[in-house]
């Protein structure tokens, strides 16, 4: 998996509320790390683009949501894949002793090995590093090395 290099930072929003099995975001956003890598959890539902998209940790523990971003929305629709990680915590400013959180969502691609074009094949550099060795031998041999 490679970043394409596109990133997109955002806020990550209800971090002050409590997750429908009772579980305090805070208390689980205490125990997080900055560049963690969470899961964006992308409902089915979601036609529209209005619902937000929900953040998860690797646990399935959710953290907050985003609102959803245009460009990452329809990338997902055709298809791309996001990384998306844990960027900054900070001190929350409506609540004292709270945290906030940004995300950055990077665009990533799978490439697989073996099978580009960009580049040479590994039996061509098996094939040089040989013929480096054979030319180096002989001018060893020539310059009286052995």
């Amino acid at each position: 998996m490679i970043g394409s290099g596109r990133h997109h930072t955002v806020e990550l929003r209800g971090v002050t509320d409590q997750n429908d099995d009772g579980t305090d975001r805070q208390a689980i956003l205490r125990t997080c790390s900055v560049g963690e890598e969470l899961q964006l959890d992308v409902s089915r539902n979601n036609r529209d683009g209005r619902e937000p998209l929900k953040i998860r940790r690797r646990t399935g523990e959710q953290l907050g949501f985003v609102t959803p971003l245009a460009d990452v929305l329809s990338g997902i629709e055709q298809g791309r894949k996001f990384r998306v990680k844990l960027a900054k915590l900070y001190p929350y400013r409506a609540a004292a002793g709270q945290k906030g959180a940004v995300l950055d969502f990077e665009e990533v691609r799978f490439v697989q090995h073996g099978n580009s074009n960009s580049g040479l094949d590994t039996k061509w550099i098996v094939l040089i590093g040989i013929a480096v060795l054979l030319l180096a031998a002989g001018a060893a041999k020539l310059l009286g090395f052995f």
